[in-house]
């Protein structure tokens, strides 16, 4: 197959095109919530679908009972205790976040040709200058929430009238996102 390897540098994609990837992320879910891994009363069809016409991974350790950490690894590789996030989560009035220097896959895959978007909670900082937004990750859209649901709206985020980034409106998404 020989695609196993596309975020190396030293290979090559099967015919030159970039699989779409989508990686799923949802606080509190597991393998066995999901109708396709057997769950007896979930129905997710729509995930079901996914599933079975993608490539599924279905192993990935989380080794901190909080979403910050558990997010940091997912983007960057890193164990939660050498992401730079453990053991936070961080809250509407923090000064912190992920830490600038750290490479995430999005920022891989943006050196591959990918155009990157996340939807949905970030909860990775924001910053007093909004340094620590997703665009500063490699993200080139970002529609979501900086921190949880319950911090909503995110009028305390940011000033009144103003977007925390680029495309990126508080006021406009509504809280619970989905």
């Amino acid at each position: 197959e020989g695609g196993e390897c596309w975020l190396d540098e030293t290979c090559n994609l099967i015919n030159d095109t970039l699989p779409n990837i989508i990686i799923l992320l949802a606080d509190d879910l597991g393998y066995g919530d999901l109708s396709f891994s057997g769950h007896p009363t979930s129905r997710t069809p729509q995930l079901d679908q996914l599933a079975r016409e993608s490539r599924f991974f279905t192993h990935f350790y989380v080794t901190s009972p909080v979403c910050s950490p558990s997010r940091a690894s997912l983007l960057t590789g890193r164990v939660q205790v050498r992401s730079g996030v453990y053991p936070r989560v961080f809250i509407s009035d923090s000064t912190l976040g992920l830490p600038r220097n750290e490479t995430t896959i999005a920022t891989l895959l943006k050196k591959k040709g990918y155009r990157t978007q996340i939807v949905g909670k970030w909860h990775l900082g924001v910053g007093a200058a909004r340094e620590y937004l997703p665009m500063h990750f490699g993200f080139d859209q970002y529609l979501g929430l900086p921190y949880s649901q319950d911090m909503c709206p995110c009028r305390q985020c940011f000033p009144q009238g103003q977007p925390c980034y680029d495309l990126c409106w508080p006021s406009k998404v509504s809280c619970p996102l989905f």
